[in-house]
């Protein structure tokens, strides 16, 4: 035995408490709910090998899976000690034979977060111990809440920073504790080379002093910890992460203090002054990527050689796959590990089965070793106790010496030692080649007399870390993975405006139309036009109005033109949407529109609520009835209409009226109508606008074009329009590419620029896009800064196994977000970009019906993702219902606000009481968190989102409901969120990502002509999938399935005309992989 264990554990016994005892605990494991284990991981199967391994403390793992927290609710029980135990009814029938053990199970459960800090991609494994199942139950319905997936696998991926999630558990109890699972693996882990971070306080930040002990995983030991002075507060645990019943106590720890849930948390937090006797480790060598390497070269190397050679394979000249070791290395602060103050003890230990199958030369699972196994048990008791407690003297005797003298090796370190490296597990051998003699000899299996048989005793660490110190103090340590860059085909625009932007930019004297296809800077010209406007043409800014289509582009306009004008402003230029506008403009003219000067907009809800209860249209065709109006106001000249209509349209304006509202659609039609009969507000109108610039002109409605036709009529060389022919996709809007594609005619003396160079896209990718435009007279030619990949097209079986191809490929994006897609294989990313942020990859359905299927596929393979459906933000309950009741104390004159608040409270002096209390002066966030803890004090989660979106409105009231009631998918969507983007092809206008995967490229999905509705223009179609190609920034995936499940019926459809359009010197075909079973196995160490 080492050492340092020997001294230790002296000290230790003498600090005992009078109630304490020793035991060994492991409280990271998992049950078979989680992907890739054994379906003999259950309670009583659990307290069985408990017992065999000799471990008093066993962690229940995946303890917020619904069935296994429902499982173990039934089978186990507490006892008096804050821990809990199997139920009698339940033993095991198998109890009987194995040795005598007090076993008590702690509710545990693993973690996998992954998200965005500090411009990386984290993914952080966070092992979570609760005192009971109430505090376990509180955090599991807090994220069912927060509509987190934790039924797909035992080990949850949530989009969610380890800090909240720190923040989630001591609310839902204090007692309870976080400790950063293995936290050198180099994938999912808070230290890992490829996706954590350079020290446990930069990942917890603020919350660090909750953080009490770090588990070192399979792939390291405390000596290689102590080299890290960074770790010195943190107790160092190790615990076995079983998926197997028999992979108990592998790793596990030892505690001599008293056995109970507040024993084991100040055991944890105080360390060996106050109970933490200790770690038992497998050899840490074994992890297969233990040492940097190349398994094709047969090469493995220690941490301070890695250095020495830059990384680079000696035999192949490559970059070596790094190894735990190197990351551990890079993060090292000592020459000398022991100079870590209160350390505290460690063993080695080999498995008894791998030790007996080397000892008979037969495998671990054969007969032989299965009987051998059981009987020792039953002779000497626990697994554990006879690796490491009983003398040696004694094994002599009770068993064979053999036997005795691979233990005795064990304990000493005399062992043969093979690095992992690469993929490549490592060995640990207590018997050398040529040992093993035939049976009969009087000497056994051991050849004693050879003094070069036997391995000298381990040091602490297998390389010199003196020498790693000395050669990490160079200038530069090659080869960080944190550190290294990523190439990408992306390019960001130049500091300087190109030439055609220049002319743009500076154009006076005409209307003009920029014709800006994607990527080529349209947004930048749009600021820069701005900020000339005011620097060089003597335009007072607040003159100046400027109009795009979502609320988020106005605020990124907003942010980049006064980061361009030079000078102080008195007055800001007007960014905002036609409906900002519109909104401002009737505030200003509420009178001569017929409207209180207190007048609110109307949201979805509020709408359904007029034509249910006042115009008693039947439920089911509300949404039909609300699509027809809308249509009816977006049209400037209102054609002739069905009479029914036109009365149901007046009926709901004048209950509109009566509930001292209008609708989004009145933004525009309303100041149209007016100025289109007042020529005096319409000559202030047109004064008030110097410079009119017009965002994404193809998408305009009739009605908009009325309202720039109006403001413009007396100079319209004022207008400058920019946008594209080719992405004009919202006719069922109401927009129509016509007006662009006439601007030259509608505005006397017009000039047209266009943008022909594109600084998001490839150029393989753009010329395909425009093939399948398939116009060869289009008035945009756009190149692309570099020639890209091809884009790839795959073809695949079913709707199924399109989901499938489509989640394997996300999962070798973004580098796997679990151990089995590593160790699997699926993670391997071959030609495809690896560690993409999911945040930056967007796959894009025609119909929401397509995500069906792919939301499962993304769940099977625990990726985090988001759907974003073409509706304003905060449209669903309970935050809808939130937005009410603040209108409502908003609006205290407004009976049909107060009739739908009084709904939410128990009797209208109740209501009374409610408004008495609403604090005035909070801010809106503040406002609104109190509302719903008033309201909806359980349903938190649900407007959580919406809380954290209003604190930037400050007390800016008007802003907010401005937001609120004309925002689109586009001004919800959060970059801070760490989840694939799914979203149909019309939600991802205007946006863009590194990353974008188009499926269902068949006939009748796109171009569309399922259902009983007109078809949309085929024209269009090739619009909309043209527009969803060049989302894209690096890559382009299209898909199509040979069979899908449409309306309930199977039906095979050939894949897309829109794809033959594309040449094949542009396309690269991706055969789909076989899905391979999934094996119950033990995952693989790290």
């Amino acid at each position: 035995m080492l050492s340092v264990f020997k001294t230790k554990r002296r000290r230790l016994l003498t600090l005992r408490k009078p109630n304490a005892m020793s035991f060994i605990a492991d409280l990271h494991i998992h049950s078979r709910f989680s992907l890739a284990t054994s379906k003999e991981l259950t309670p009583p199967t659990l307290h069985l090998w408990a017992r065999r391994k000799g471990i008093g403390l066993v962690g229940t793992g995946d303890c917020i899976h619904p069935k296994w927290l429902t499982e173990l609710e039934l089978m186990l029980e507490p006892d008096d000690t804050g821990l809990l135990k199997l139920k009698h009814e339940f033993g095991h029938p198998e109890l009987k034979s194995a040795p005598a053990g007090d076993v008590r199970f702690v509710l545990t459960t693993e973690i996998s977060n992954i998200y965005k800090r500090g411009g990386q991609v984290r993914k952080v494994h966070n092992i979570l111990i609760f005192p009971d199942f109430e505090a376990a139950r509180s955090l599991q319905q807090r994220l069912q809440r927060l509509q987190f997936n934790i039924s797909s696998d035992g080990r949850p991926i949530l989009g969610l920073d380890s800090r909240d999630l720190l923040t989630m558990l001591l609310e839902a109890s204090p007692q309870a504790m976080l400790i950063p699972a293995h936290i050198w693996t180099p994938w999912f882990s808070a230290l890992g080379a490829k996706s954590g971070f350079n020290s446990i306080a930069e990942c917890y930040g603020e919350l660090t002093k909750h953080i009490h002990a770090v588990e070192t995983g399979l792939s390291s030991d405390a000596p290689m910890n102590w080299l890290i002075s960074s770790l010195d507060e943190f107790t160092l645990i190790a615990n076995s992460d079983a998926h197997s019943p028999e992979k108990l106590g592998r790793n596990a720890n030892r505690l001599t203090c008293e056995k109970s849930y507040q024993g084991l948390m100040d055991a944890l937090k105080g360390g060996p002054d106050a109970g933490f006797g200790g770690t038992i480790d497998m050899f840490p060598q074994e992890g297969k990527y233990h040492y940097a390497g190349h398994r094709k070269c047969n090469v493995a190397i220690d941490p301070a050689e890695n250095i020495r050679m830059k990384g680079i394979c000696p035999v192949c000249h490559k970059k070596l796959t790094e190894g735990v070791m190197d990351r551990i290395a890079q993060l090292a602060d000592r020459a000398n590990p022991l100079e870590r103050p209160n350390r505290a003890s460690f063993q080695y230990v080999i498995p008894l089965k791998e030790m007996l199958a080397q000892v008979h030369g037969c495998g671990e699972s054969s007969k032989t070793v299965t009987m051998l196994y059981h009987q020792l048990l039953q002779r000497l008791g626990p697994e554990l106790t006879i690796l490491l407690d009983i003398p040696i003297g004694e094994l002599q005797h009770k068993t064979s010496p053999l036997v005795a003298e691979a233990i005795r090796r064990m304990r000493s370190g005399e062992v043969i030692i093979h690095e992992g490296y690469d993929g490549e597990y490592g060995t640990i051998q207590v018997i050398r080649p040529g040992e093993l003699m035939e049976s009969g000899s009087s000497t056994g299996f051991f050849d004693r007399s050879d003094s070069t048989t036997r391995d000298s005793q381990s040091p602490l660490l297998r390389f010199d870390p003196a020498k790693l110190m000395e050669l990490k103090s160079a200038p530069v340590l090659p080869n960080s993975s944190l550190a290294a860059e990523k190439t990408s085909h992306y390019q960001a625009a130049p500091s300087l405006l190109n030439s055609k932007q220049q002319q743009a930019v500076r154009h006076t004297g005409s209307p003009l139309l920029v014709l800006a296809g994607p990527g080529t800077g349209k947004t930048r010209v749009l600021t820069e036009r701005i900020a000339w406007l005011i620097n060089n043409s003597g335009i007072a800014p607040e003159k100046i109005i400027a109009v795009t289509f979502t609320q988020k582009a106005a605020r990124e306009m907003q942010e980049r033109t006064i980061k361009l004008i030079t000078g102080s402003l008195t007055d800001a230029p007007f960014i905002n949407t036609f409906h900002g506008w519109g909104i401002n403009w009737l505030r200003q003219h509420a009178g001569v529109a017929g409207l209180p000067d207190d007048f609110n907009v109307a949201g979805d809800p509020e709408k359904r609520i007029i034509l249910t209860e006042e115009l008693q249209i039947p439920p089911g065709e509300i949404a039909a009835k609300m699509a027809l109006i809308s249509a009816m106001k977006q049209k400037a000249d209102q054609p002739d209409v069905d009479e029914v209509m036109q009365s149901i349209r007046n009926r709901f304006d004048a209950a509109l009226r009566a509930a001292r509202l209008i609708d989004i659609d009145d933004l525009v039609c309303l100041p149209v109508t007016i100025l289109q009969k007042d020529a005096e507000l319409l000559i202030e109108a047109q004064h008030a606008t110097r410079a009119l610039l017009i965002d994404e002109y193809q998408d305009i409605n009739a009605v908009q074009y009325e309202l720039v036709k109006l403001l413009t009529a007396d100079d319209p060389s004022k207008l400058f329009a920019i946008g594209d022919p080719n992405q004009s996709i919202y006719a069922f809007r109401g927009s129509d590419v016509a007006y662009i594609n006439r601007f030259v005619n509608d505005f006397s003396g017009a000039v047209t620029y266009s943008l022909n160079e594109s600084y998001r896209c490839p150029h393989n990718l753009l010329t395909a896009a425009r093939q399948v435009i398939d116009n060869e007279n289009q008035t945009i030619q756009i190149q692309g800064i570099s020639h890209g990949t091809m884009v790839k097209i795959t073809e695949n079986p079913t709707e199924a196994s399109e989901s499938e191809f489509i989640a394997r490929t996300i999962d070798r994006m973004t580098g796997g977000t679990r151990f089995f897609a590593i160790d699997s294989g699926i993670a391997d990313p071959g030609d495809i970009p690896a560690d993409i942020d999911p945040s930056q990859i967007a796959i894009l359905t025609r119909t929401h019906r397509q995500q069906t299927s792919i939301c499962k596929a993304l769940n099977d393979h625990g990726i985090p993702w988001r759907s974003y459906h073409h509706m304003a933000p905060f449209a669903q309950k309970p935050a809808s219902d939130l937005i009410t009741i603040l209108k409502a104390l908003d609006n205290p004159q407004n009976n049909f606000y107060q009739r739908q608040a009084t709904r939410f409270f128990s009797s209208q002096k109740a209501y009374g009481t409610f408004m008495n209390n609403f604090p005035l002066n909070l801010t809106i966030s503040e406002q609104l968190s109190w509302i719903g803890g008033q309201v909806f004090p359980s349903l938190h989660e649900g407007y959580r989102e919406m809380i954290r979106t209003s604190e930037s409105f400050r007390h800016n009231k008007q802003t907010f409901w401005q937001y609120i009631n004309t925002g689109i998918m586009a001004d919800a969507l959060s970059p801070d969120v760490t989840a694939v983007n799914l979203m149909t092809l019309h939600a991802a206008k205007g946006l863009e990502f590194d990353v974008v995967i188009i499926a269902g490229c068949e006939e009748g999905i796109i171009p569309y002509t399922f259902g009983n509705r007109k078809s949309p223009d085929p024209e269009e179609e090739r619009r909309l999938l043209y527009v969803g190609m060049t989302r894209a920034r690096n890559l382009l995936l299209l898909t199509h399935a040979l069979e899908r499940t449409i309306f309930g019926q199977q039906v095979r459809l050939p894949r897309s005309r829109f794809l033959d359009s594309i040449s094949n010197e542009l396309t690269e075909f991706v055969k789909q992989e076989t899905s391979r079973k999934q094996a119950d196995i033990q995952l693989s160490l790290f």
